[in-house]
């Protein structure tokens, strides 16, 4: 049973408008008998909007105006939203493919009893979206809450757990415990997901093996699991994504191996074991050579280190960096030149404006940032 009724018209409702200009107001839709009655979120569109459903369909055109319209602000509406939400829907889809291959609706395991740190975490995660989720429905901030949600589902989910569980399946092809973990927070964040994308989400959970229809099951609560691993899993995550965009800035392949050296304390056996397999490494202990230049990326007490020498061309990596500084200064300096021009400031639109003084400081930071490759390089 839904914990939440999504109430409107509470004095600090959003109003999106439409391309057209006219208002889309969100009202209430009730439906069954006096005994039975069934609260949920509707909007009144212009035929515009209809066709967006068609197009994208009904469930993104929905949750595209449940994020973005904050409460007590006019927000014009933007069909990138609707296109943001179908993609969302479509990563949705492929995290329930990946679930049906990789587990079973007849696993029998009690998640309170998780041994492998990355199940842990996930656990302890969705245990804190759960208790957010529910403080911001309770004071009417439900764009907030579908917008921590979103950010939940793709980042910390799809992006990170789903990729530690290849490995995890890669070392053990049966972890019946990991196997339950992906199910079970996949399928009950479904039902926070269900008022906002009750099609799609119904179908998933149809597809799963969910027990009976969504909209009748029992709002999530949180499992009582007391081991935290957050920072440990912090430290996977830093060492990945650092390695990897450093092989972005240096033009390295992904399916070149690096070799990370630690010159004295490592992570343990599991954190390295997810790390060489997210970033394509391997993690040895080692003694600093002098003569040798060394990018290192540190959380913590730990600290890892690349050869620069070994992974990449250091004389032709100077060059093309110089030749994007200076490519990137050209930009800066017409940038500059256009907020300095006073007709450009008083004639065009703000919105114009705006995107020259984002275009100004996002060249701006980019040319520190090339310089500081640069000096790494030097």
């Amino acid at each position: 049973n839904c914990k939440h009724t999504i109430g409107v018209n509470s004095g600090t409702d959003a109003l999106v408008i439409a391309s057209s200009g006219k208002e889309i107001h969100p009202i209430l839709e009730y439906t069954g008998n006096d005994d039975d009655v069934v609260e949920g979120i509707l909007f009144e569109v212009t035929q515009e909007e209809l066709e967006l459903a068609d197009t994208y369909g009904a469930d993104s055109l929905r949750l595209s105006l449940i994020q973005k319209a904050s409460p007590g602000q006019d927000v014009p509406f933007d069909e990138d939203w609707v296109d943001a939400s179908k993609k969302f829907g479509n990563k949705l889809w492929n995290a329930a493919k990946y679930i049906e291959i990789n587990s079973s609706e007849k696993i029998d395991f009690n998640i309170e009893l998780c041994k492998i740190p990355e199940n842990i975490w996930i656990v302890n995660k969705f245990n804190d979206v759960i208790k957010e989720f529910d403080r911001l429905m309770d004071e009417y901030k439900i764009s907030d809450a579908y917008d921590m949600l979103y950010s939940f589902l793709w980042s910390e989910l799809f992006d990170w757990y789903f990729e530690f569980t290849k490995n995890i399946f890669k070392q053990n092809k049966k972890s019946v415990e990991t196997e339950a973990v992906l199910r079970e927070i996949f399928l009950e964040s479904l039902k926070l997901l269900n008022p906002a994308m009750p099609f799609l989400t119904e179908e998933l959970w149809e597809k799963l093996g969910g027990d009976g229809i969504l909209i009748n099951s029992n709002w999530p609560e949180t499992v009582g699991i007391s081991d935290k691993v957050s920072e440990e899993i912090e430290l996977i995550k830093y060492f990945v994504s650092s390695i990897r965009n450093f092989r972005v800035d240096h033009d390295i392949k992904f399916s070149k191996e690096l070799k990370l050296i630690s010159f004295g304390k490592l992570p343990d056996e599991w954190q390295i074991n997810q790390v060489s397999f997210l970033s394509k490494t391997s993690i040895i202990e080692g003694v600093e050579e002098k003569e040798k230049k060394y990018t290192s990326f540190s959380y913590g007490d730990i600290t890892l280190n690349v050869d620069i020498s070994a992974s990449v061309d250091i004389e032709s990596e100077k060059k093309r960096i110089l030749s994007k500084i200076q490519e990137s200064e050209k930009s800066l300096f017409i940038s500059n030149e256009r907020l300095k021009n006073k007709k450009f400031i008083e004639n065009a639109k703000e919105e114009l404006v705006d995107q020259e003084k984002r275009n100004f400081d996002k060249l701006t930071n980019k040319i520190d940032e090339l310089n500081h490759l640069l000096k790494r390089l030097s």
